[in-house]
């Protein structure tokens, strides 16, 4: 079982990737509420931050990002 902080940085690391496939020339942020993409991963980068000092003040807004009908559904 893992323990809380494997979690956290299970998360992480994931935010970490997503960030790199945003930073690509495909990603389009067109139809979504960011205007650009370093916007979005300047989002991410804020949410890893509080990650890392497991600050959860903002965790709902980053589950809403990566839910169904979320702006981040909208990069593909």
């Amino acid at each position: 079982m893992k323990t809380s902080n494997e979690k956290i940085d299970t998360v992480i690391n994931i935010l970490e990737s997503i960030k790199e496939m945003i930073k690509t020339p495909k990603t389009n942020v067109l139809h979504s509420r960011f205007d650009t993409k370093e916007e979005l991963t300047t989002e991410l980068e804020g949410h890893i931050l509080k990650l890392r000092r497991e600050d959860f003040s903002n965790i709902e807004e980053l589950i809403i990002l990566f839910a169904p009908t979320s702006d981040y559904k909208k990069f593909r």
